[in-house]
């Protein structure tokens, strides 16, 4: 199962603990990881026509974060918090109980971290139903949408997920 989801990632909120009673909980000030969170379900849950059936077989997780490129950054690799792993970890709690019944299910996960960019297309390329790519260069693909896609220069945020069933 393959889903494109357009909107900033978002790592895992980190728990903090409040020095004066010793509680510990979840710093997430203005509530953008829940959004997030409900924002992925929406999606996945839009992209399968609300047909949910978490599998109980094992799965292999394979995910691509394109993040905002800050404006002071001049490297070409997103080498910067948060952490990938932060990422990965969002994801696999996001996606229990829609996708898998628990994230113990997960045999292997992959995940990378890019720059949002303006020459990557903002969807993979389907044939007969299966994703032959991840994102493809805008100058190697030339369609109506592509080009609308080229005038905008909106630059893609978001995420591509991958969730494969091992039998």
């Amino acid at each position: 199962m393959d889903f494109v989801i357009e909107c900033i990632p978002r790592p895992w909120p980190k728990k903090q603990v409040n020095r004066k009673t010793g509680m510990l909980y979840r710093r997430d000030p203005k509530k953008l990881f829940y959004q997030y969170e409900h924002t992925i379900r929406h999606e996945i849950g839009r992209q399968l026509n609300h047909n949910i059936n978490p599998t109980e077989n094992p799965v292999i997780l394979t995910c691509h974060f394109f993040i905002p490129r800050p404006k002071s950054n001049k490297n070409s690799l997103p080498a910067t918090r948060p952490d990938l792993d932060n990422y990965m970890y969002a994801i696999a709690n996001i996606l229990q109980n829609g996708i898998y019944i628990d994230d113990k299910q997960i045999v292997k996960m992959e995940g990378t971290k890019h720059y949002a960019d303006y020459n990557i297309i903002k969807w993979p390329r389907f044939e007969e139903g299966i994703v032959n790519e991840w994102w493809t260069e805008m100058s190697s693909y030339d369609s109506p949408v592509d080009n609308y896609l080229k005038q905008c220069r909106q630059p893609f945020t978001g995420v591509f997920i991958r969730v494969e069933e091992v039998t």
